[in-house]
């Protein structure tokens, strides 16, 4: 036996000793470091003892404990960073290694240092690898107890590949008479990261009693992406996800309702059932070489740790805003982005829709295309109730900028050719209808929560078009049970395809302007916004279809507890906001196109979506503006930052969806060819102030939409997700105070 495993021999039995002797653990402590010593620690955060005591592992793979103090042999056990290579709490190599030349160094864990003040305890591990030395730092909040930070930073002192399967940083252990090893949990498991979306797994940990939510912060490893030319930290499709947080695989999209109106299938309540789980975390991506010399982030890992308490859907979904809310504090968040949207923006982007290849005329009336120069003669409401919503407050404003009142005007006279008056129906298409066809619900239900807005403004045009269109909307709403599918046929309610399950919002903000218009006198209306927002009751974190939708949802809720008085309404309202962070990309990209723009706010348009999109973005935090302002102080104040700076921060990346801010930042290689070439919808103008509906992250190379590192604006150039920027340059002076 060589000298160093003498000293782990002689060492293990003094720190079995003094382990042993830590009998009592304060019942009032908070945030304390109980025990320490140059080789060992014991800190209790909250309810949970996390405890580094790697002597008392005869194998020498130690593992940093983190167990509930009354479920001590259960715990979340974590190497900082796992894996071949990493493994940075571990003593060294075994004796029954015969590697040569080693794969693991006798004395790799070398010193734990410790510093505590006022906001938090500090513990410094240091290790050191044959190709780096590693150190990761723990920090416990004294302010938030049972909320652990750790970061692991490598210094490479040779070249290293990494080729190998990586292992996420947490692994669920036990313990027995022998010592602690992996051992499963049964675990519910609310939502794992899909897509660019955040880095998070939130699950109830049964043996542990315990709700966790993990937060990995992808800004961190921006020197890592950019060292290894990976484009983001996910893949698309989801299945395995590299790259990604995750534990095991991720859920499915959708419930099917229909394949073709036949044989409902009635929607399944979320599934709460616990199943087992061995590991959870960041998933390194493989096939990468670091050089010698280069020091990187590879791991900045949040764990906030809760006892489990109440198990409905409102709870856990209250659970996971409240700990996203608490965790955003401390991540990290790029600077904003000062935009002139009133004065620059809007006036020039008004005169660019109003360009002949933007726009069609039809009897008389103007039409503004869906997408920069579209091939077809484009007509939807979709797009003409989507500009003029925000356009009516901008030109009282704004009366000084010509193309905007031009363009209100135009849009403003077209309206009403959207309502078909022999089938008493609103439509995103021009009439004449098809009652016999099933109609595209996304884009309708939408148009018609336009109209309904605008008939808020004072509009009588949109006032008489959705109360002569009440009759036949509340009939079909009625006929669907309140639960909207992917298709439905007016004629005789027939539907097909999948739950939409957060289009409900549309329909009841539609109801509760029918019931304000009336001054609360056509109840029915009321009602059936009532019955709209039950079909919550059954949804977790499962709520969305697309994120116009589901924050529109929680002002709903928030609205009819105004006029109710009804508790559980605003109480429904966490399951869409839930619902909408899950999806937020709360990191920035800085390799790339990121060394350009800002991805911090953006959002997936549909669940796992590869790329951000400006319309959903915009209408979302729109949506969480109102909400908040709405809710006032029934959210707590980490809550209310935390989505006020959705439009906020937001606009800063929403600004990076226009072309010429793009260029002018030095990213124009990352977009789609300027023409049709290169797009799906219609062509790409650089000069045009007009938003891309899809923006990437990553190295934007040339290949197809749907891969995760596609070139940004290959959908097309999108006039309707235009109200954003209207949106942003009415906020413009509240941003600025």
């Amino acid at each position: 036996m060589n000298e160093n495993m003498i000293k782990v021999r002689n060492t293990q039995l003094a720190t079995i000793l003094l382990f042993t002797a830590v009998t009592t653990i304060p019942a009032m402590a908070k945030v304390t470091l109980i025990e320490r010593t140059d080789r060992s620690f014991v800190l209790q955060t909250g309810e949970y003892m996390v405890k580094y005591a790697p002597f008392e592992s005869k194998d020498g793979k130690a593992w940093v404990t983190i167990a509930h103090r009354n479920k001590p042999d259960t715990a979340i056990g974590t190497k900082l960073a796992n894996g071949h290579f990493f493994d940075i709490t571990d003593l060294g190599q075994d004796l029954s290694y015969k590697w040569d030349p080693p794969r693991k160094n006798y004395d790799m864990f070398r010193e734990l240092g410790y510093a505590e003040n006022s906001e938090q305890v500090t513990i410094t591990l240091k290790s050191h690898r044959h190709w780096a030395n590693l150190t990761g730092t723990i920090i416990a909040y004294k302010k938030h107890p049972g909320l652990l930070r750790w970061s692991v930073e490598a210094d490479a002192v040779a070249d290293k590949a990494f080729n190998v399967k990586p292992e996420p940083e947490c692994h669920f252990i036990t313990r027995n008479n022998i010592g602690w090893h992996r051992s499963p949990h049964d675990s519910t498991c609310y939502m794992v990261q899909r897509g660019p979306a955040s880095g998070i797994v939130y699950f109830r940990d049964v043996p542990m009693e315990t709700d966790v939510f993990y937060f990995q912060d992808f800004s961190s490893l921006n020197d890592m992406y950019r060292l290894t030319g990976f484009a983001n930290p996910f893949e698309y499709p989801a299945e395995g996800s590299p790259g990604a947080a995750r534990m095991g695989q991720a859920e499915s999209d959708f419930q099917m309702a229909s394949i073709d109106g036949k044989n409902i299938n009635p929607p399944k309540p979320f599934d709460h059932t616990p199943k087992p789980h061995h590991q959870f975390g960041y998933h390194r991506p493989k096939g990468f070489r670091i050089p010698q010399g280069t020091k990187l982030i590879v791991d900045d890992t949040y764990l906030y740790l809760k006892p489990s308490k109440k198990k409905d859907n409102i709870s856990v979904c209250k659970h996971f805003v409240e700990s996203l809310a608490t965790v955003y504090k401390y991540i990290y968040k790029p600077p904003m982005v000062k935009t002139d949207w009133a004065n620059e923006t809007v006036p020039r982007m008004c005169a660019d829709i109003m360009r002949p290849l933007n726009s069609s005329y039809k009897n008389g009336h103007f039409y503004p295309r869906a997408y920069v120069s579209y091939e077809q003669a484009d007509t939807q409401l979709w797009t003409v109730g989507n500009l003029l919503l925000p356009l009516i407050d901008y030109v009282k404003k704004h009366p000084q900028h010509k193309d905007a009142v031009e363009l209100a005007n135009r849009l403003e006279k077209t309206l009403p050719t959207f309502y078909d008056k022999k089938l008493d129906l609103i439509s995103n298409n021009l009439p004449p209808l098809n009652p016999d066809a099933y109609e595209f619900h996304v884009w309708g239900m939408e148009s018609i929560t336009q109209v309904a807005e605008i008939a808020r403004t004072g509009n009588k045009a949109a006032q008489k078009m959705i109360r002569d269109f009440k009759p036949n909307f509340m009939m079909l709403a009625k006929n669907m049970d309140y639960m909207f599918i992917e298709y439905a046929r007016y004629s005789d309610s027939a539907v097909k395809g999948h739950y939409l399950f957060d289009m409900g919002s549309s329909f009841a903000m539609t109801m509760l302007t029918l019931y304000e218009l009336s001054d609360g006198k056509e109840t029915e209306c009321l009602e059936a916004a009532k019955a709209t927002a039950k079909t919550l009751e059954d949804r977790c974190m499962d709520l969305s279809w697309e994120m116009n939708f589901t924050p529109r949802f929680a002002y709903v809720c928030q609205w009819l507890y105004e006029i109710t008085g009804e508790e559980r309404y605003r109480e429904l309202g966490w399951i869409p906001v839930a619902n909408l962070l899950r999806w937020v990309w709360l990191w920035e990209c800085d390799y790339g196109v990121g060394e350009h723009t800002t991805t911090f706010w953006g959002m997936c348009g549909t669940p796992s979506n590869p790329n951000s999109c400006e319309y959903e973005s915009s209408v979302a935090r729109r949506m969480m503006k109102e909400y908040v302002k709405m809710a006032g102080d029934y959210l707590n104040d980490d809550v209310a930052l935390m989505l006020n700076d959705c439009w906020k921060r937001g606009m800063t990346q929403s600004r990076f969806a226009m072309p010429p801010y793009i260029i002018q930042a030095g990213g124009a290689k990352y977009i789609a060819k300027e023409g049709s070439n290169e797009t799906n919808c219609g062509a790409v103008h650089y000069d045009q102030m007009l938003p891309l509906e899809d923006v990437n992250v990553g190295w934007g190379t040339d290949l197809t939409w749907f891969d995760n590192n596609g070139k940004s604006g290959v959908v097309g150039q999108e006039i309707y997700g235009a109200s954003g920027p209207i949106w942003y340059a009415l906020w413009q002076n509240e941003v600025e105070q």
